[in-house]
């Protein structure tokens, strides 16, 4: 992760410190970080703050200053977490938290078993107990099934969108195209991977295994996702075909992980 990702952390650890004394108990790593894919002026830094007792508004308005100086400081990378207590670990419960996300500090509910397994798996200790040590209950079941969810509320619409106008989308600029179908393809990729083998990946490991796993005519869409995803960006638009071939891999993407839930061979 780089001396600058600590850095960073120490800097907010201390700030929050100065405008919380003795309230942030625990601060944990999850997403890109924690599964050793960060990449630097690319990843944000994936954060649960673990906080003694549940946050007041005007402790939260205290820590709207902490973010806010550290954001000033550091455009780049962006932090994105939540504050949650002890309690919280683990939970499915549809808990309002603070949240900060897109660097606004609101209300939400964060909890996901995604989250979980990451940080029970592979979460990294910046405070508090050892992550050996907590409990947090991730079930299979709940995995599996949130993630189907996912792919068809989310993943499945913004696919149909994109089958129903390819051509709008060689309409826009050649860099937002590359980012779409980075997002997109190694996005369901990764949930292919998680219902098939009930663990967590990266984007880039989401790849490879999209290389070893995925028939050969849409190993050039993916292996084009994978070099985006480092940040080589080709300077010219892809062709039609290319978008066709990947909006087809998608497809067959959701298709495969919604199988999986009937038992059928994907």
């Amino acid at each position: 992760m780089g001396n600058g990702f600590y850095l960073i952390m120490e800097e907010y650890m201390e700030l929050a410190d100065r405008y919380l004394p003795g309230r942030l108990e625990g601060l944990y790593i999850h997403g890109s970080a924690a599964l050793g894919a960060y990449l630097p002026g690319k990843s944000d830094i994936d954060f649960i703050a673990v906080t003694k007792g549940v946050l007041s508004q005007e402790e939260a308005d205290r820590l709207i200053r902490v973010h806010g100086e550290l954001a000033f400081k550091h455009q780049s990378p962006e932090l994105d977490g939540c504050y949650i207590i002890w309690d919280d670990l683990g939970s499915l419960a549809a808990e309002s938290r603070y949240i900060y996300n897109g660097g606004e500090f609101k209300e939400g509910a964060p909890f996901n078993p995604v989250m979980w397994r990451i940080l029970k798996d592979h979460g990294v200790r910046l405070r508090g107990p050892d992550i050996s040590d907590l409990s947090i209950p991730v079930r299979e079941e709940d995995l599996a099934e949130y993630i189907r969810e996912n792919s068809q509320s989310y993943w499945r619409k913004r696919t149909e969108a994109m089958k129903a106008d390819p051509k709008r989308i060689m309409a826009l600029p050649a860099e937002m195209i590359y980012e779409e179908l980075e997002w997109s393809i190694l996005g369901l990729l990764r949930q292919f991977y998680t219902i098939r083998e009930n663990g967590i990946t990266s984007k880039a490991g989401a790849g490879k295994y999209g290389l070893m796993n995925m028939p050969e005519k849409w190993h050039s869409v993916i292996e084009l996702a994978l070099l985006v995803r480092k940040g080589n960006t080709p300077p010219e638009a892809p062709e039609l075909d290319m978008i066709t071939d990947a909006l087809q891999l998608m497809d067959h993407l959701s298709s495969s992980i919604l199988k999986e839930k009937k038992g059928l061979p994907s």
